[in-house]
């Protein structure tokens, strides 16, 4: 499951790197908590 989600996200960088890049930064603050790293 993990595997094919990162399949999905991989393509989604080649095709949106705009899209993957605000992905990114939004599980960074979910992962984080709102904290320092939400204010990044």
């Amino acid at each position: 499951m993990n595997l094919h989600r990162n399949r999905l996200i991989r393509r989604l960088i080649e095709e949106h790197p705009r899209m993957a890049w605000i992905y990114c930064r939004l599980r960074r603050i979910v992962e984080g908590g709102v904290g320092p790293v939400a204010g990044a």
